[in-house]
């Protein structure tokens, strides 16, 4: 009988246990005891769970929405207040010192769009004064770390569509709860810190910044802006609005001379006050992380070096209980076909016929007797093994003497006295037939 390599049992049981773990279907990650720990649970960019919406990323958005008017100026870069520009297409001059600014900023979801709506007047005695609307647009991203990602800006009345060279690597980011950090690649920074709770009350500052002629390489600063907002509710907004066209002399369309880019009239919607293009839903869903494929995809899961280490005893332990039932089987069947061959060999040897079971303690004793070369009542291995080869009826190596005497010999002294010698006989049977050939495993 041939018996399996143990190390070829223990690479086969590997390869079923981790077979049956990777073979059917990706390994998940977080599974107890067995892959290591989601990405997820430490990256909030890989739990599918977290929220794209900016509020639920930082409460600070969820102050950042309302309705917000307050006194704004602007200046030069070398901090005077810009009182006398001329603007392309417009009679005389401006004043934008003293700019009353009318702000909506509007956070729903993933998405955040600012409304502002500046008057300012005009330096030249009876002229009105000049609105200027801008409408800026914004999406959480895939990070899902707070940040407001610039999508587009609008500026000017009766706008058809948006700039793409708007698309710049730009954000807004709550900080510490209270301001709002804002970075521009290629234009500026800015800056809205919240002066009281619930940023009911909020400084701002900004500071532009463009390439000098021809030569993008070479950037200056343009302008630098600032102010402070209060947030307001709907009624004291068209008030206030109210108040600024009367005070900066803007016309209505019956009186004015040009509609743009006056405001046509005070109505309802200046709260919700449009440049003319407003983001359509095919619009927002280019940019917002919410309808995308987010970078950030949780691999499979990773074995842990416990749970290798465990499914490796595991198969040796298998292993090693498989082999050691073979190879018990195998040495049981090998002894009694090694004791059938012993004794057809001393049988016939001996000149004894019948079922050896049959033999009386007489016939054994004569047997053991001429068996016993040197007469001192003991068989060594040799005499035995002497026997067999002697008979000529089975091909025995010393693997095969080795098991029969570790069966016979009962009390291991590597000898067998009289009383070993009739036992063995006891417990065999007669009549086996042809004798296998013993080679080695």
């Amino acid at each position: 009988m041939k018996f399996t390599n143990p190390s070829v049992s223990l690479a086969l049981l590997g390869s079923i246990f981790f077979g049956v773990l990777t073979g059917s279907a990706a390994l998940k990650c977080g599974i107890a005891g067995v892959t290591k720990q989601c990405l997820g649970k430490t990256d909030v960019r890989y739990d599918p769970d977290a929220s794209y919406a900016l509020a639920e990323q930082d409460e600070f958005w969820g102050d950042y929405s309302g309705l917000y008017v307050g006194d704004y100026s602007v200046a030069f870069p070398n901090g005077t207040l810009m009182t006398d520009i001329s603007l392309p297409g417009l009679p005389g001059s401006f004043d934008l010192s003293t700019v009353r600014k009318f702000v909506n900023h509007t956070v729903s979801a993933s998405r955040m769009h600012t409304k502002i709506l500046m008057v300012s007047k005009s330096n030249t005695p009876g002229f009105p004064g000049i609105l200027q609307p801008a409408e800026i647009y914004f999406t959480s991203t895939f990070e899902k770390d707070g940040s407001a990602s610039f999508i587009a800006v609008i500026e000017g009345f009766e706008q058809t569509g948006f700039d793409s060279r708007f698309e710049t690597n730009s954000t807004l980011t709550p900080v510490a709860g209270t301001a709002l950090l804002g970075v521009d690649t290629s234009m500026g920074y800015e800056t809205n810190y919240c002066t009281s709770p619930a940023c009911a009350t909020m400084q701002t500052f900004s500071e532009d910044f463009m390439p000098i002629g021809d030569d993008s390489a070479v950037i200056t600063k343009s302008r630098q802006h600032g102010g402070s907002l209060t947030r307001v509710d709907k009624a004291t907004w068209d008030t206030e609005l109210g108040n600024a066209y009367a005070a900066f002399n803007i016309p209505t369309l019956e009186d004015a001379s040009m509609k743009t880019p006056y405001l046509t009239q005070l109505e309802d919607t200046n709260a919700e006050f449009l440049t003319g293009y407003e983001f359509s839903e095919e619009d927002w869903q280019k940019y917002d992380p919410a309808f995308g494929t987010s970078p950030y995809v949780e691999p499979d899961g990773v074995l842990t070096g416990g749970f290798i280490a465990g499914i490796t005893i595991a198969s040796i332990i298998v292993a090693v209980a498989i082999f050691s039932f073979i190879y018990k089987r195998g040495v049981e069947a090998r002894e009694r076909r090694v004791k059938a061959a012993v004794a057809m060999s001393i049988a016939k040897t001996m000149k004894f016929s019948g079922s050896s079971k049959n033999l009386s303690p007489s016939d054994l004793e004569t047997m053991f007797t001429k068996i016993d070369k040197d007469g001192n009542g003991n068989l060594s291995k040799d005499e035995i093994k002497g026997l067999v080869d002697d008979a000529g009826v089975a091909k025995m190596s010393d693997k095969d003497y080795d098991i029969l005497f570790a069966s016979l010999d009962i009390d291991g002294n590597g000898t067998l006295d009289f009383a070993e010698f009739s036992a063995f006989f006891a417990a065999i049977s007669s009549g086996t037939g042809k004798v296998d050939d013993f080679d080695d495993a």
